[in-house]
């Protein structure tokens, strides 16, 4: 396994200018790889043994202009298109997941910090925050044993919009879910295979459809979304041919689709895998136009199964409707990516900062300005632009270290001893969290044995012990 981690960072060393910058970005990733802690990068130095030293060097990496994010994502994006992981659906067809994540921050300096509305269900946490949201793309990876949500891009995608207007910033101005749905579409171009996007309910919106239309007219692997509708969501029936004059209508009758479910009879039944159980499945499919002013052309499918009903939608007309069942139930993939992200490898444990950011106003009301217009300095602006690449450049490494462990666990046979006391063992492959145990326990002995190692050799010339001794 350690093989495989070594060949995998080894193949990032082109995208950095400097030796230096390289040997950091290593250590980072196998320091979050193994860590006990997420305490920053005072954890990476513990675990790692690493010289007190290297502290400030580490901290510098963050902001260091050796390398650039978007060369080491579209590497990210190359590499595991050529590993052949990618779980392909009917006709060849890979399917990312998206998702939106909300983290609370505090800090008073921190870029794209701002007043966030809680919609989730989960008692714990508050109704509004200040904090940062983050967009997620990931791709379904795995078999048969295993399936699991490998992460490609994060990106803080709110309360940096007035950077968008900034000289080499790189922020987009577009809304949370165009900039979502413009990252699906650049992966699938980059990936030259059809694909299925996974959404929940969130994005389906007609600025998310226009994405999808227009990556499809503009290139030859097309790209679908399959997501979920609101309850009260309504549709309309084709309109019919106008006699006489007048502009044609747009829309026919509207269809209230919840009070389908009383029509019995429209409903087929079907045993399917949901969630990995078997279950008695109970649908009806249809074809709508759905939209305000302009209308698209949807295929419906109303779900039923153990007193839960759900109304699914997707923008391929001819897809089978239990393959958009099944589909939709890999979404949830992605949540245990999040937990795994937040939870086991401190993926949003940071807390880089600028004094050129304007001071975070708790107060600030819906129609007062955005402090960042005010910030008018151009080496202001370049110093907030740097703390924000810091952020993603974190994120970026995080992702990379649980993504790594999620292909080794689907990937290689790990033996039951190497890892940890479960009282109810997995019955298929080990979890990302087993494989980060199995590494931990294993890192003695991988810098003793493999003494000719690159990324060896790396972490035993700053280790603690061997400066204290020269």
């Amino acid at each position: 396994m350690w093989s495989f981690i070594e060949e995998s960072l080894v193949s990032f060393r082109k995208y950095f200018s400097r030796t230096a910058a390289f040997s950091w970005f290593c250590i980072l990733v196998i320091g979050i790889i193994i860590r006990s802690d997420h305490l920053g990068v005072t954890s990476v130095i513990r675990d790692l043994n690493l010289a007190y030293s290297c502290y400030e060097n580490l901290i510098h990496f963050f902001r260091s202009s050796a390398f650039s994010l978007d060369d080491l994502v579209d590497h990210w994006y190359a590499y595991v298109n050529s590993l052949f992981c990618a779980y392909l659906y009917r006709n060849e067809r890979l399917v990312f997941i998206i998702d939106g994540v909300k983290q609370s921050k505090e800090g008073h300096y921190m870029p794209g910090v701002k007043k966030l509305a809680n919609d989730s269900d989960t008692q714990s946490k508050p109704q509004t925050m200040h904090g940062h949201m983050a967009g997620m793309l990931s791709l379904l990876i795995g078999n048969a044993e295993k399936m699991a949500a490998l992460p490609l891009k994060m990106t803080i995608q709110d309360g940096v919009r007035a950077m968008s207007r900034w000289a080499g910033s790189g922020v987009s101005g577009e809304s949370h879910i165009v900039q979502m749905f413009q990252m699906t579409s650049d992966a699938v171009v980059k990936f030259a295979k059809p694909a299925i996007v996974l959404a929940d309910r969130l994005f389906l919106t007609a600025a998310a459809i226009e994405v999808i239309i227009q990556h499809n007219l503009k290139n030859k692997h097309k790209l679908h979304l399959v997501t979920k509708c609101k309850k009260n969501v309504v549709a309309y029936m084709k309109p019919e041919k106008k006699k006489g004059r007048g502009r044609p209508r747009k829309k026919g009758k509207a269809i209230h689709l919840n009070r389908l479910f009383d029509h019995v009879k429209w409903f087929r039944q079907k045993t399917m895998t949901l969630y990995g159980k078997q279950t008695v499945v109970r649908y009806c499919c249809v074809n709508l136009l759905w939209g305000v002013g302009r209308y698209y052309e949807l295929r419906f499918v109303l779900v039923a199964y153990d007193n839960v009903t759900s109304i699914l939608a997707t923008t391929d007309l001819t897809m089978d409707p239990e393959d958009v069942i099944a589909l939709y139930a890999f979404r949830f993939r992605i949540e245990h990516l999040f937990r795994s992200l937040k939870q086991f490898y401190g993926g949003f444990a940071y807390h880089f900062w600028t004094k050129a950011m304007p001071r975070l106003n708790r107060y600030k009301k819906k129609g007062d300005p955005d402090p960042l217009t005010l910030v008018t300095d151009l080496k202001d602006r370049a110093r907030i632009i740097a703390a924000l690449r810091a952020t993603e450049v974190y994120m970026f490494i995080c992702m990379l270290a649980i993504g790594i462990t999620m292909i080794l666990s689907i990937r290689y046979e790990i033996d039951p001893k190497n890892l940890r006391y479960q009282r109810t063992p997995a019955k298929s492959k080990p979890s990302e969290e087993n494989v980060q145990y199995c590494l931990r326990k294993e890192f003695p002995l991988f810098l003793a044995k493999q003494s000719e190692s690159g990324i060896n050799r790396i972490i035993l010339s700053i280790q603690h012990t061997t400066v204290s001794q020269s």
